[in-house]
């Protein structure tokens, strides 16, 4: 998710908030003030685990409760490797935006938590899977454990056999029009029998340069040759079996972004029926042959 798009999350539940409204997001989770990094980290395993995989959303410096704002001066860089220290291995991924409200500096913590599930240190030698039931943290029960994990596992393999990413100027006058393409196949292998969904809404594509995000928000999946296991209508791909699929996601800009030498390419792909999506992620480099009217980025397998 983009910063702007980050910050235009916050300023909306703030807005609620504020009007007197609830939050009634369970993703969202609101600090008066910063909490010491070994609390700091307990709680956002459980809301991390308990998202299954969406994103959540911390905002420091806001009371729930009043709706007032709270200076938040505070160094991140030293408080988040604190909190990572709690971790045992993966931690969620953090992107922070820094919002300017009534003049005091509200702090938007944005945590990636496809990577669930997340592990702490707890006393002694001690591992805990955390949860996050209502605003209460507890172990997970065997129930929700099975519950997080057993999700991951039923979604099928992904196997990338081919990606590439063209911005090309399909318009120069009056105002330049950039055409922006990702294009892959993909190999998809289910661990179960049966019929696999997947809706072209429940798909999402993002490219990242060195200092922007671009989302690509028009996705379509569709049959790569013809197929006994591979179908598709207007509006999802059905699959019965092993074969391969074509993804595509296109966006039209007046400006393109500083098109650094690498951009990573970001696919989620979520099964109808799921909370989990399938997350592929990879590194694509910008090619010699690129001219003015048209650069291409290419994954090298």
């Amino acid at each position: 998710m983009q910063k702007h798009q980050i910050e235009a999350w916050a300023l909306a539940v703030i807005e609620r908030i504020r009007t007197g409204g609830t939050n009634e997001d369970s993703r969202v989770e609101f600090k008066k003030e910063w909490i010491s990094a070994g609390k700091a980290a307990r709680r956002l395993a459980a809301h991390a685990n308990s998202a299954l995989g969406e994103p959540i959303l911390w905002l420091i410096g806001v009371d729930q409760k009043t709706g007032e704002f709270a200076q938040t001066a505070y160094d991140l860089a030293n408080w988040w490797p604190s909190v990572k220290s709690y971790f045992d291995g993966i931690t969620p991924d953090l992107v922070d935006v820094a919002l300017s409200i009534d003049g005091k500096t509200i702090m938007a913590l944005y945590f990636d938590t496809e990577r669930r599930p997340f592990v702490v240190k707890s006393s002694g030698d001690r591992l805990e899977v955390p949860w996050r039931d209502g605003t209460r943290v507890r172990s997970a029960n065997r129930n929700e454990l099975i519950r997080l994990l057993s999700a991951v596992v039923d979604l099928p393999n992904f196997e990338v056999l081919h990606a590439n990413f063209v911005a090309k100027r399909v318009q120069p006058e009056p105002k330049p029009i950039w055409e922006l393409i990702a294009s892959l196949i993909i190999y998809v292998l289910p661990k179960r029998e049966g019929q696999l969904i997947f809706p072209f809404h429940r798909a999402s594509c993002t490219v990242k340069l060195e200092c922007d995000e671009i989302t690509l928000p028009q996705v379509q999946l569709d049959v790569f040759k013809p197929s006994i296991t591979t179908q598709v209508s207007t509006t999802e791909l059905i699959v019965t079996g092993s074969g391969s699929f074509k993804f595509a996601a296109k966006n039209a800009i007046e400006k393109l972004p500083v098109m650094s030498d690498k951009a990573t390419l970001r696919v989620t792909i979520t099964p109808a029926a799921s909370d989990i999506a399938a997350v592929l992620k990879l590194s694509l480099t910008k090619q010699p042959s690129t001219h003015g009217d048209e650069i291409e980025y290419r994954w090298v397998k």
